[in-house]
């Protein structure tokens, strides 16, 4: 919800936390990359753990004093895993975040005027979809009944209360958006103005808490790890309404990349030798947004990656002396591009360790 005033006034708001889980529509998934829990007594445990939540394996981190080195060849910066932003306790499914449909009710007029919250509406579900690299699509309907309305509150929010939203509940988004169109005293909002409570209030739909949650008095966010609990140009700052949207700040796309990402997964083992060389098996799989049209799978050979596979297959299997190191990346194409890589390094062992 969206209580605060214009700028130029001084308001807060809150929302009521509801709850949901997550969950994958991808039955045949190949497992997710393997990796070991973060001991319970690790002096790093909550630094490495946020490390787990980004998607990446934290006890794989190697300290580098001001960063830590991940799965070989990813460096994660120890400043990005302390403030963060926040989400709800409980988010949209996998399955019910690719395909979210959004509509404004019938009691909201339509006439292109000042109260008409369609163009908004619209321009806040384009906004949502550019961010790249996470699974929320959301959808613009006429007709039906959506996951998300955008309903006129018929004079039941107070006078400088401009909307409010409800959360996540049981792996769907929250279903309601209620707009006052007497805000401020009837005051029209211009474009801008509505642009941006539109996506504040997906945002909370999807489940985004309000970034300044804590200064508001706010409890209960879940805080999301690679985020700054303080950012002034975050569409999720609570005691904005009536702010002209300038878009998603870097770390509101961070965010949703974060809590909805796309997931490729890889998994590598030592099979066994072939004539005293160990075998190394890799597989791959993940969710994307759209339904995944070919994998690529890449070696570095002397600080150059090469393609060594591109198709529809989820296997391949290599030769590694003992005591050389492999490293490999792999990343999925759905219709909407080319996802983000997962790397991994392994060393191969002997092969008197290895089955025969």
């Amino acid at each position: 919800m969206l209580r605060a005033s214009r700028p130029s006034f001084a308001a807060l708001c809150g929302l009521a936390l509801l709850a949901s889980a997550c969950a994958s529509d991808h039955a045949d998934e190949v497992p997710l990359y393997t990796c070991d829990p973060v001991p319970k007594g690790h002096p790093d445990r909550d630094m490495l753990e946020a490390i787990d939540e980004m998607g990446l394996c934290g006890s794989s981190a190697v300290d580098m004093g001001d960063s830590y080195l991940v799965e070989g060849d990813i460096r994660v910066a120890k400043s990005t895993l302390t403030d963060k932003q926040a989400r709800t306790s409980t988010l949209v499914s996998t399955a019910n975040i690719r395909a979210v449909t959004v509509r404004v009710a019938d009691n909201i007029p339509n006439n292109g005027g000042v109260d008409d919250w369609r163009g908004a509406v619209q321009g806040a579900i384009a906004v949502w979809n550019a961010v790249p690299y996470n699974l929320v699509r959301l959808e613009y309907v006429t007709s039906g009944t959506p996951d998300i309305m955008f309903r006129s509150d018929l004079g039941g929010l107070p006078d400088q209360q401009a909307a409010d939203a409800t959360f996540p509940s049981n792996g769907e988004p929250g279903g309601d958006v209620a707009v006052n169109l007497d805000f401020d005293g009837d005051a029209p909002l211009t474009d801008g103005q509505k642009l941006f409570l539109a996506v504040h209030e997906i945002g909370h739909c999807i489940g985004l808490r309000h970034t300044n949650w804590s200064p508001l008095g706010e409890s209960g966010a879940v805080h999301i790890s690679g985020t700054p609990s303080s950012d002034s140009a975050s569409v999720m700052n609570g005691g904005t309404a009536g702010f002209e949207f300038a878009g998603l700040s870097s770390y509101d796309a961070l965010a949703i990349r974060l809590i909805y990402p796309e997931v490729v997964t890889m998994n590598v083992e030592f099979t066994g030798c072939s004539n005293g060389t160990p075998r190394m098996a890799a597989t791959w799989g993940g969710t994307l947004v759209q339904p995944t049209i070919e994998w690529q799978l890449e070696r570095n050979t002397n600080g150059a990656w090469s393609q060594v596979y591109r198709g529809t297959g989820h296997t391949w299997t290599f030769s590694v002396p003992t005591g050389t190191s492999l490293k490999l990346r792999v990343r999925g194409r759905s219709a909407e591009g080319w996802s983000l890589y997962r790397s991994i390094t392994r060393t191969a062992p002997g092969c008197n360790t290895l089955p025969q």
